[in-house]
């Protein structure tokens, strides 16, 4: 009796709880990656609830009439009654579709403060997390096409050396200058200017990409902008992602990704890749068809530790080799990506290395940021200089070896090892800071072949570059809408260099080349100064004056004249207006810049020895000046509720004024310039993303350049091109798929050119093309445990 009496009791009570809780129970999440979406604003019958940090919300009513869900960085969901009892009843799931146009809720991160995107005083291109997973790019290459007036030589595997409104270098070959470079190229805290091989896309978080001069917070090696990557940090929930992409070209690709959050406080996150494709290119003188192929592997070890609210430590580890080949060249200029070597070439990179950034705050309003990071890399860069061998010269030029009484075969290697280390320290008081910074780079390079003027040659050299600079910014509002930041940088850059070089010529008696020791120091200085008023709460106005500075340094050359062998430093005084568009509806940003160059640091190639292609000697000396002007337009605008529409636009106007320089002779002058500057082409990009359902996306996106000079040292054009891509996902619940295609017109396009005496006998000089890459499709799928 007893029994029954508790089993009527305990009914009576869940039948009353459950009448009183009449309401509903149900879960929001990111439409693109099914993850759960806290902090979402949720209104219905006036009135309103929060997500929690699971996405889960509660409504306490009977009826909903109509509902409202926003959210930064989403499209606002509204439902009417129907709506929402339909899909409730179906999953009680709620999903948003992420709008990149908000960008409000896009912080640039590698500023001093950070500050939303759309209240920069700057030209920066942001490429969201968003923007990074919608297709299926897999590296940095593909994206830079959307960036305008930025451009990448195509003398490496991967791109390794970029060109910002026509400022940065195209090669660093041995004998070139030191590793000092115009354009930066960070990830994660990390300095790897000059290796920009590691812009692999897997798990990243944003990418900023900031143009023209940024010495006053980054240094010499930013004079012409800066890439930061940065990759997503550790989150204190338990996640996983993994991907699998196969295509054309033999692409096959892997990564993953875990999270782990084992303490309170404590998570880290530990992302691997690995990808591998043949290159595009066939070998007939080795029959093969991998010479040129990309074997890439790497690891990232992050991990978050919040000591308290206001003590926290972020520490990345990086651990990766880049086995790739390279044979691109072939002496018949063809399109149709054969070659000719008989010696393989190589263009690898392994890079190990760490960063540790430090956060505490001391009563609200005193911030010290402590930033250390260190890497080393080994470099190899081998090919094959003739690009033929003897069978190919025979057939095809009657060049037969037995009867010229020599070889034609000529090979260079290049080997570096770089270690990097840099510190730094930020105090940020109210809206002032203060910073020091300090790098010191050991490069020594090892390098072998026909060098200097044709001797078979084996060279070694030692660098050394320490850096100490003092910064400072100081932003002031005049009211709630008119600021003014300053911003100043002094830098002290020592290099010391050491070289020695060997002839081991194997046709005539050993030739002992003089050694070289050079060092210099210099004290240099830059300073930005911006004005920016927000019209209202959509539309903001700025305008600024600056000056950046890059270092000078030593030729390797020892052929050089002695006038010849140091460079001084280059400065760029750039003044800009720029204003920025943010509706709901329209992002739009177009800034106007005018720049000029002062002791402008110019790449000088010269071929000394006919019949030699591998006597160039490689080394950077000082123009008179130089100028830059044009403008960058970027703009989303969403057409409809389904259809978005991107596009961007960069117009570049430089000129360098004639300069000249000696060769090894010495009494020979010579000169360049009087046109506009190499690697400068205007760009244009447009974007069209439909959404077919909330599911299936399709992406079409055509990215074009004008023709450029390809060098400083002679007048050879590019042609210009369009290449365009497409992406078809659709998501079944926790799984995307992806269809795609790069270059799905299959246009022929170049992407370096050199212009000497290559083929024999006659050794006319000519120009030489490397193409980039033809039509590549394949599939991809991404599935996430969240």
């Amino acid at each position: 009796m007893n029994y029954k009496f508790l089993i009527f009791i305990l009914y009576l009570l869940s039948s009353t709880l459950l009448s009183n809780n009449n309401g509903t129970t149900a879960t929001i999440v990111d439409d693109y990656d099914n993850k759960p979406l806290a902090g979402v604003n949720i209104l219905y019958n006036d009135k309103g609830t929060v997500s929690d940090k699971n996405g889960k919300f509660s409504i306490n009513e009977k009826i909903i009439n109509k509902i409202q869900f926003s959210h930064i960085g989403y499209r606002d969901l509204v439902l009417s009654k129907n709506e929402f009892y339909q899909i409730l009843n179906k999953r009680f799931k709620f999903s948003m579709i992420p709008v990149a146009i908000e960008v409000e809720g896009i912080n640039v991160t590698a500023e001093l403060n950070k500050k939303s995107l759309f209240q920069t005083a700057k030209s920066i291109s942001v490429f969201s997390k968003d923007r990074i997973r919608q297709g299926a790019e897999i590296h940095l290459q593909t994206l830079l096409d959307e960036v305008p007036n930025i451009n990448w030589a195509g003398g490496s595997s991967r791109p390794r050396y970029f060109q910002i409104r026509g400022v940065g270098e195209r090669s660093n070959f041995f004998g070139e200058g030191p590793p000092n470079f115009s354009v930066g190229f960070s990830l994660d805290d990390m300095d790897l200017s000059g290796l920009g091989m590691l812009g692999h896309l897997f798990d990243l978080n944003q990418i900023e990409i900031f143009k023209g001069p940024q010495s006053t917070i980054f240094g010499s090696n930013a004079i012409g902008g800066l890439i930061f990557m940065n990759s997503n940090n550790p989150s204190d929930q338990f996640d996983l992602r993994t991907s699998i992409n196969i295509g054309t070209d033999n692409l096959k690709s892997i990564s993953s990704m875990v999270n782990v959050a084992p303490f309170n406080r404590f998570s880290f996150r530990l992302s691997s890749y690995y990808n591998y494709s043949d290159g595009f290119r066939k070998n007939k003188s080795l029959n093969i068809s991998n010479s040129n192929k990309k074997e890439e592997f790497s690891n990232r070890l992050k991990a978050k530790l919040l000591v308290s609210d206001d003590i926290s430590f972020l520490g990345t580890m990086i651990y990766a080799n880049l086995a790739n080949g390279y044979d691109v060249w072939s002496p018949d200029n063809n399109q149709s990506f054969s070659t000719y070597t008989d010696s393989t070439g190589e263009d690898s990179q392994f890079t190990k290395g760490f960063s540790l950034r430090s956060e505490l705050r001391f009563f609200n309003k005193l911030d010290i940021t402590t930033i250390n990071a260190y890497t080393e890399t080994n470099l190899v860069h081998a090919y094959d200089g003739d690009w033929g061998d003897s069978t190919y010269w025979a057939f095809n030029h009657n060049f037969i070896e037995a009867n010229e009484g020599y070889a034609y075969s000529f090979f260079d290697k290049n080997e570096r090892n770089r270690k990097n280390l840099t510190n730094e320290i930020r105090f940020r008081y109210l809206n002032a800071t203060l910073g020091m910074y300090h790098k010191t780079l050991y490069e020594k390079d090892v390098a072998s072949g026909y060098l200097f003027g044709g001797a078979v040659t084996n060279a070694k050299s030692k660098y050394e570059h320490n850096v100490y600079a003092f910064y400072g910014e100081l932003e002031h509002n005049f009211g709630s809408d008119f600021s003014l930041n300053t911003n100043l940088r002094q830098e002290s850059s020592e290099y010391i260099f050491s070289g020695e070089s060997q002839g081991v010529n194997y046709y005539y008696e050993a030739e002992d080349l003089p050694d070289v020791s050079f060092k210099s120091n210099i004290l240099m200085n830059g300073y930005k100064v911006s004005l920016k008023y927000n019209l209202n709460k959509y539309t903001n106005i700025f305008a600024s004056t600056s000056k950046g500075f890059k270092a000078g340094g030593v030729n390797q050359q020892p052929n050089l004249n002695d006038s010849s062998r140091p460079f001084g430093p280059e400065y760029i005084y750039n003044n800009e207006f720029g204003v920025k568009l943010n509706t709901p509806k329209i992002n739009t940003t177009l800034i106007l810049f005018d720049g000029r160059r002062e002791n402008q640091q110019v790449s000088i190639s010269s071929q000394q020895e006919e019949g030699n292609p591998n006597s160039f000697l490689f080394f950077t000396d000082n123009a008179t000046s130089g100028k830059i002007k044009g403008f960058e337009f970027e703009s989303d605008i969403e057409v409809f509720k389904n259809f978005m529409l991107s596009s961007s636009f960069g117009y570049l106007d430089t000129y360098i004024n004639k300069f000249y320089y000696s060769t090894q002779e010495g009494d020979k002058n010579t000169f360049g310039g009087g046109r506009e500057a190499a690697m400068s082409p205007n760009t244009a990009s447009i974007t069209f993303e439909y959404k077919l359902k909330p599911d299936i996306c399709i992406t079409f996106r055509t990215n074009f350049k004008s023709q450029y000079y390809f060098s400083d040292s002679h007048n050879k054009k590019s042609e210009s091109y369009s290449i365009s891509n497409f992406n078809l996902s659709k998501n079944f619940g926790k799984l995307k798929l992806t269809i795609w295609g790069n270059n799905i017109f299959d246009k022929i396009f170049t992407t370096r050119g050199f212009y000497f005496g290559l083929i024999p006998p006659e050794f006319n000089e000519q120009l030489f093309k490397s193409y980039g890459d033809p039509r590549q499709i394949g599939i991809k799928t991404d599935y996430f445990f969240k």
